[in-house]
C-alpha cells in the first residue's frame, strides 16, 4: 500500500490586514477632506459642546442671567421701621415709669437712638450676670418693646480703663463684650429677630456718644451697655 504524507501546516497570510488598514485610512482621509471643505456652524457646534459638558459634568453650577425686576419682591413678616423720634419718645416714657431703669439715659442723635444702661445698675462688679430678678424683668419689658420694631439694633458694651475686678475676665474688653452679649440675649428672647451686631469696646472708647452730657453723668456711664436703635434706611 502506498503511504502519503500529509503536507506541513501552512502559516496563515496576514496580507489582508494590511489591505484592510489601507482601506480604513482611505475612508478616514475621505471624511476628513469632506469635513474640511465645509464651514463649521458655530451655534450648532456650541450646542453639542454644551450638551456634552452637561453630560460629563452634571454637578457643575448653572448660572444664568435674570431680570430681577420681573420677579415679585418677597413680603417681609416684620413691620416697617419706626421713626426714631417716635421711638425716642416711647422709650423715654417707658423708662420714666420703671423703678429700675429710670436711671438709664436715652439720647436722640442724628440717625439713631442710644439707650445707655449703667453697668452698675445691671451687673455686680466684674460680672456679666444679671442676677437681680427685678432688673431682669425691667430689661425684659424694654426688650419686648424693641422686639416689635424692624429698626436695626446693635448692642455695645463699655468699661472704664480701671482694672477688672475678679478672675472671670482677663481684660476690660472681655468684660464689656460679655455684658453686651447678656443684654443681646434678653433682646433675642423677647422676640427681636433682625441681625443684631454686638460689640465690646472695653475702656478705650467709653466716651462714645456721651458728648454734651454733664461730666457727672459721663462718669456714671463710663461703664455701661448701649442699645443703639438706628433709622432703618440709613443704618442698614
Amino acid at each position: 500500500m502506498q503511504m502519503f504524507e500529509s503536507p506541513p501546516p501552512s502559516t496563515p497570510s496576514l496580507g489582508w490586514m494590511l489591505i484592510f488598514a489601507d482601506l480604513l485610512s482611505l475612508i478616514l482621509t475621505f471624511f476628513v477632506m469632506v469635513f474640511s471643505m465645509n464651514a463649521v456652524q458655530v451655534d450648532d457646534w456650541q450646542a453639542v459642546v454644551n450638551a456634552l459638558s452637561d453630560r460629563l459634568n452634571p454637578s457643575q453650577s448653572r448660572l444664568r442671567d435674570e431680570k430681577w425686576d420681573e420677579h415679585p419682591k418677597p413680603q417681609s413678616d416684620f413691620p416697617e421701621s419706626q421713626n426714631i423720634e417716635y421711638l425716642n419718645t416711647v422709650i423715654e416714657e417707658m423708662l420714666a415709669r420703671d423703678p429700675v431703669l429710670q436711671k438709664a439715659h436715652v439720647r436722640l442723635l442724628d440717625d439713631r437712638v442710644a439707650v445707655s444702661l449703667p453697668a452698675d445698675l445691671l451687673f455686680s462688679a466684674g460680672s456679666s450676670e444679671i442676677a437681680d430678678p427685678k432688673t431682669f424683668a425691667s430689661l425684659a419689658e424694654l426688650a419686648a418693646l424693641l422686639g416689635n420694631v424692624r429698626n436695626e439694633i446693635s448692642v455695645v458694651g463699655y468699661t472704664d480703663p480701671s482694672p477688672v475686678h475678679g478672675k472671670t475676665f482677663a481684660s476690660p474688653w472681655e468684660l464689656s463684650l460679655a455684658r453686651a452679649m447678656a443684654i443681646a440675649r434678653v433682646l433675642r428672647r423677647s422676640g427681636y429677630r433682625q441681625p443684631m451686631p454686638v460689640y465690646g469696646y472695653g475702656g478705650k472708647r467709653y466716651g462714645d456718644l456721651l458728648d454734651g452730657l454733664p461730666m457727672a453723668i459721663q462718669s456714671q456711664l463710663s461703664r455701661r451697655v448701649d442699645i443703639v436703635i438706628r433709622d432703618y434706611e440709613q443704618g442698614r
